[in-house]
């Protein structure tokens, strides 16, 4: 008599955690073939029972394992397939290049829109004497629209998440009430990001193209392209190192608005930005952590014989 072995296949499991604990009854079912047929094992609650069916009736399903799971019906559901020993991830150097050409498309189009408003501010004061009052007030509105829609730049889809998308995602339980993150970046954009930005063209005699708004506009690239590799292609792993070159990049603007304005009032009046990405850098690697450590970059399955 021949000893019985086994096909392995993928595991497909399917969980449903719940805060209080996980209330649920697992089956698993192993099949293990033979010269004459195929026996099935079933362990439910502790329980075997053996089987013997014939070889011609056994299924594709039937071969190698499967773990079944019946999850608490008020729980939220989550369902992903474990990769086989066969694939691995590797680096997806398509989509890198591509995340890499999209942030050098936006910078070149965000610095030829603010050497355009250069050029239309100075043809307006010059030829309709523009009252500074009132040029300060369109620098602002500029920098605002800039702050809220830098999107409009990018060739990528860089929407931002509805709430629907939010709640599909396992996040810790300090994870905020989803209020606060519109208000936050209500704040940041329409009031921190134009003022300290208006401050920054004070300081480079009216001009909006200089170095430190370059460095700004780079840190909102980012912030784009973070949106788009999450709330997007809903890649967590690549958006936990992406968050924190957002909060690299705010840091730095921070740091060239106060080396060019007086008594650096810019960096100061900046600073809550990178200060509020530390708590969302934070939050998002606790994210990454509770949704099976994805890879830290743009992957993909490479299959291997």
């Amino acid at each position: 008599m021949k000893r019985a072995t086994g096909s392995p296949v993928p595991c497909v499991v399917a969980f449903a955690p719940a805060r209080a604990g996980f209330d649920g009854t697992a089956t698993w079912r192993h099949t293990a073939s033979s010269r004459h047929g195929s026996t099935t094992m079933l362990r439910r609650e502790g329980k075997f029972a053996g089987a013997v069916r014939p070889r011609a009736e056994r299924t594709e399903r039937a071969r190698g394992a499967r773990l079944h799971v019946s999850p608490r019906k008020d729980a939220p559901t989550a369902e992903f397939a474990a990769s086989s020993p066969s694939q691995q991830r590797r680096p997806d150097y398509e989509m890198i290049g591509l995340y890499i050409g999209a942030c050098l498309s936006q910078i070149v189009c965000m610095a030829l829109a603010l050497k355009g408003m250069d050029v239309a501010l100075l043809y307006v004061v010059k030829h309709f004497g523009l009252r500074r009052n009132a040029r300060d007030v369109i620098v602002y509105l500029f920098f605002a629209f800039l702050s809220i829609r830098s999107r409009i730049f990018s060739p990528l889809n860089s929407r931002r998440p509805t709430q629907t998308e939010v709640k599909e995602v396992r996040r810790p339980r300090w994870f905020p009430p989803t209020v606060v993150f519109p208000i936050v970046w209500s704040i940041i954009g329409f009031v921190l990001r134009p003022l300290s930005a208006l401050l920054v063209v004070h300081a480079a005699d009216g001009m909006l193209l200089s170095a430190p708004i370059v460095w700004f506009c780079w840190h909102l690239t980012l912030g784009d392209l973070w949106n788009h590799v999450v709330n997007v292609k809903k890649d967590e792993g690549t958006g936990a190192s992406l968050v924190l070159a957002v909060l690299a990049s705010a840091a730095w603007a921070a740091l060239q608005f106060a080396r060019v304005t007086p008594n650096a009032i810019a960096g100061k009046i900046l600073l809550p930005l990178p200060s509020f990405l530390v708590f969302a850098s934070a939050l998002q690697w606790a994210t990454w952590r509770l949704n099976g450590k994805p890879p830290l970059y743009p992957a993909e399955v490479a299959s291997q014989s």
